[in-house]
């Protein structure tokens, strides 16, 4: 049982890994745009990101960072930046919703679940909240729509995302290079 949830577990951050770099091509972000996938096999096993941020000990994947949820009220309040970076922060937030998602979508499609079953079980997570969370401040229209966005371009990218799974279940720990030379984007 373990090992499943081990394997369900790398596909998921794959799936955030494979969906950054494909997205990247649609709004190129400077600097890398996933530093390191990681994985751990114990809930009490603590990983800090390079960042100093505790994950949890479940698993994470440390991207390169389009748009900061604690940095858009500040960014809406300011007139003059807002009137001239309003669609480019959309674009940007539109991006961000659909890499949330791909990390469910991508286990969902490696359990054979059905995008309605993953999106109860998730509904709760920050892949899932966090979303709400930008819509709330910038409408996005459905998010449904950018759900099923992440599903396609899972289903699209599938030899890319089982690359990167099949790898870090293996190794545990992915970084930049690893993650690129096996996504093949």
């Amino acid at each position: 049982m373990r090992e499943r949830i081990g394997k369900w577990l790398a596909y998921h951050e794959a799936g955030h890994a494979v969906a950054r770099l494909a997205l990247d091509r649609e709004l190129p972000y400077p600097g890398p745009m996933v530093y390191r996938v990681s994985i751990a096999q114990h809930m009490d096993h603590r990983i800090i990101s390079s960042r100093g941020f505790d994950t949890g000990g479940i698993g994470f994947t440390e991207m390169g960072a389009r748009v900061w949820l604690s940095e858009l009220p500040e960014l809406i309040a300011d007139a003059r930046y807002w009137q001239q970076h309003e669609e480019s922060v959309k674009r940007k937030a539109r991006l961000d919703i659909i890499e949330s998602y791909a990390g469910p979508a991508a286990e969902g499609i490696s359990r054979r679940y059905s995008k309605g079953w993953i999106h109860l079980a998730f509904r709760t997570s920050d892949d899932f909240t966090r979303p709400v969370e930008v819509a709330k401040l910038l409408p996005m229209g459905n998010l449904d729509d950018l759900y099923n966005e992440a599903w396609r371009l899972m289903r699209r990218h599938w030899p890319s995302v089982k690359a990167v799974a099949d790898a870090l279940w293996i190794a545990k720990e992915l970084d930049c290079e690893e993650v690129t030379r096996l996504a093949k984007l």
